[in-house]
């Protein structure tokens, strides 16, 4: 749960016990949070113009601030993207560990309320009930923490080694 005094509690559902309690680095009131399964939390804060992640640890791991207040946010099927829609129609996918850029789509004509993201597609409502479907952002731009990324050389190799084998 977010709060005006620029805390972000996280609870438990079983028992309802808080696990972690968030401090927004400048005190501003906490509008969105976000939890993902790999374990980061995403706060927004300051009227939608700033944006935090956080481990679950509570560990910040980065912050960055916006143009526009974020209205709507949503995460990549693998956690690993994050896509987040402002006040001014603007549209903007981020990889989530390291705050890379991965795609600024072309606005909407009004203010983004709601994102939906599939492998497929990315659905984007506004506050004047169009729906807009777009290309989601491309994943072989995101490199997760851990996941080693083969060069397509090797694996055709690999793929020859054992045919002959």
């Amino acid at each position: 749960s977010g709060s005006a005094d620029g805390t972000a509690a996280v609870y438990t559902l079983r028992d309802g016990a808080r696990v972690r309690l968030l401090r927004e680095p400048s005190a501003s009131a906490v509008e969105q949070i976000l939890l993902t399964d790999s374990g980061y939390l995403v706060v927004v804060s300051a009227a939608g113009s700033r944006i935090h992640v956080y481990t679950v640890n509570g560990l910040r791991v980065w912050s960055a601030g916006l143009d526009a207040g974020a209205s709507a946010l949503c995460l990549s099927p693998c956690h690993s993207t994050l896509v987040c829609g402002f006040d001014n129609g603007a549209l903007r996918a981020w990889s989530l560990h390291d705050r890379k850029i991965i795609a600024n789509y072309a606005p909407c004509p009004a203010p983004i309320v709601s994102l939906a993201l599939s492998d497929a597609c990315l659905w984007v409502a506004t506050s004047r009930a169009d729906v807009f479907r777009y290309l989601p952002p491309a994943l072989d731009a995101v490199v997760s923490p851990g996941i080693l990324r083969l060069d397509p050389w090797f694996t055709t190799h690999v793929r020859q080694l054992e045919a002959t084998v």
